[in-house]
């Protein structure tokens, strides 16, 4: 699910923000494990993952999806 504004403060919040984001993500997907120790970017990717997963018809191709997985900040 795209994180909505309120979700999006936290990270205005540092790593205190990225934890909870984390927590809450994990506690939703039950991947605890899985995301606490990602960094900002990963888990960026982690959520952005977990969106395409939810649309079924994307307008765009995986051509499109491997080059945002290759992007780098």
């Amino acid at each position: 699910m795209p994180l909505n504004p309120f979700n999006h403060s936290y990270i205005d919040q540092g790593r205190f923000g990225l934890d909870m984001l984390k927590t809450e993500a994990g506690l939703r997907y039950s991947e605890d494990d899985k995301v606490k120790d990602m960094s900002l970017h990963e888990f960026e990717k982690y959520l952005f993952g977990k969106v395409l997963r939810m649309i079924p018809d994307r307008p765009f191709g995986d051509d499109v999806i491997q080059a945002i997985s290759r992007w780098r900040r």
